[in-house]
């Protein structure tokens, strides 16, 4: 059925995230789903995106988030991921449901810890379940820090710690386990100094040998331990704390604890885009590189590019034309030439009297009518009471400006539906006339007004858009 409504690429993504990827999410989050069955879910999302034609775009630039070249495609693989985690929040919360009962029994560990453990053996894994053995693989592969603050290294394990091995092999001393030796600030004193051997046995009631207490002391990481000694710790506040789950964020090379959250307080959404990010690698779309050869761009002002569409335009069907002529897939000669469409690369277009190649500079800038058009945008825009634009650049043409003020929205909005008119009279082979795209920018801002109106009020039609409609 959706495939008859001829949707823009943007309408398509609103129908898989809120209607398929949505009849899929339950039973996802409480079964185990078998790894072919998500990937064929992600090839049917992606025949639906691109009409069962070869994937014009790659499907890890879609998942991004917009500010990445992306439109936010649901990629199964990490929405399933994000929403099991939150079974380890169930499990935390609610100790003594259950079915995480029934899971402790199995491992001898309570699962509310052992998701604690960086470093758990295979033959624990071993005891559990597929579906949370997978749940405690996938919450390793986010939580792959190690804690350098220390009201977090106070909540880190002992045992099953990656970061703590004796013979590079991670410990698990039953006994001091079940006495509630379990974190390393249970190795503290009231005043942050760790429990001598005495102490220790004295509190918690273990024959703790003097190598036991050496090997243990020794196996905390160098750091930790110089960290413990200069830093002085509110003891008090440890003990009566909720005990957080660190997942850290390291996607910024510049500043890898740039960002250090709670996993138990923390919504499955940011963990998603965690899962995503790492999927991607952060690979930039291919269309970067290619446009910076082309013009002279500063890499950080992509996100903006890349956003401004969503920003300046209600349309899905503005949003994703501009998102492919960014994305360099707009349908010019030189691109349908390549994949074999049409016999010439050559300009088509009736009117053009210069048969150039027909790339998307020549379609959208230089073929003669269109120039003759944007002559007599720059002469419009000049003779209004907004920044002049001397002169108007290919490249501002086809990307637009980075939105800082109200001008900018009208300006980009502008631009974006002169191409989509540039882009229909040429595909209709219609005469190129300025007069009728103001008449078109007319009457798409007298929706715009009954929209906001009904939405936001009168004012916010006119903070953005009541000087110029007032000049059409």
């Amino acid at each position: 059925m959706w495939r008859q409504r001829n949707l823009s690429l943007k309408g398509k993504v609103t129908v898989i995230n809120s209607l398929a990827a949505s009849l899929l999410v339950y039973p996802c989050t409480t079964l185990d789903t078998p790894e072919n069955i998500i990937k064929e879910t992600d090839k049917i999302f992606c025949d639906f995106l691109w009409n069962g034609k070869v994937n014009k775009i790659a499907r890890n630039t879609v998942i991004k988030q917009i500010e990445q070249g992306g439109l936010k495609m649901t990629d199964m693989t990490s929405k399933i991921k994000s929403l099991k985690i939150t079974w380890i929040k169930r499990a935390i919360n609610n100790p003594t449901s259950s079915w995480k009962l029934i899971i402790d029994d199995m491992v001898g560990i309570p699962f509310e810890y052992l998701v604690r453990c960086t470093g758990v053996h295979q033959n624990l894994l071993d005891k559990l379940p597929k579906f949370y053995r997978n749940i405690l693989n996938d919450l390793n592969t986010i939580r792959n820090n190690k804690s350098d603050v220390i009201s977090e290294i106070l909540h880190e394990t002992i045992w099953l710690n990656k970061n703590i091995t004796v013979d590079q092999k991670t410990i698990f001393w039953r006994r001091w386990f079940h006495n509630g030796i379990r974190y390393i600030g249970d190795l503290l004193d009231s005043v942050g100094n760790f429990l001598s051997q005495d102490e220790l046995n004295n509190k918690y009631q273990i024959n703790c040998t003097f190598m036991d207490h050496l090997r243990v002391r020794q196996a905390i990481p160098g750091s930790w331990r110089q960290t413990l000694e200069f830093k002085k710790i509110n003891y008090t506040e440890y003990i009566n704390a909720n005990r957080p789950l660190y997942i850290y964020n390291n996607d910024n090379t510049e500043s890898p604890r740039s960002s250090a959250f709670d996993l138990l307080i923390t919504k499955s959404k940011i963990l998603y885009w965690k899962f995503v990010n790492i999927r991607v690698s952060n690979l930039p779309p291919t269309c970067l590189s290619r446009w910076e050869k082309q013009y002279t761009i500063d890499h950080r002002i992509w996100p903006l590019i890349f956003g401004a569409p969503f920003k300046v335009c209600r349309e899905t069907r503005l949003q994703s034309f501009q998102y492919r002529i960014i994305h360099r897939i707009l349908p010019c000669n030189v691109w349908l030439y390549i994949r074999k469409i049409v016999n010439s690369n050559e300009c088509s277009y009736k009117y053009c009297t210069n048969y150039s190649l027909d790339d998307i500079s020549h379609y959208l800038v230089t073929c003669p009518p269109v120039g003759r058009f944007w002559e007599s945008f720059v002469t419009w825009w000049n003779g209004l009471d907004y920044s002049k634009l001397y002169p108007l650049v290919e490249e501002n043409i086809i990307l637009g400006f980075p939105i800082a003020n109200n001008e900018d929205i009208v300006l980009n909005y502008s631009l974006i539906l002169a191409k989509y008119y540039i882009y229909c009279s040429k595909k209709y082979q219609k005469p190129i006339n300025f007069l009728e795209f103001l008449a078109i920018l007319k009457d798409k801002l007298s929706v715009e007004e009954k929209i906001c109106s009904q939405q936001y009020g009168q004012e916010h039609f006119v903070t953005i858009w009541g000087y110029i409609f007032s000049e059409l």
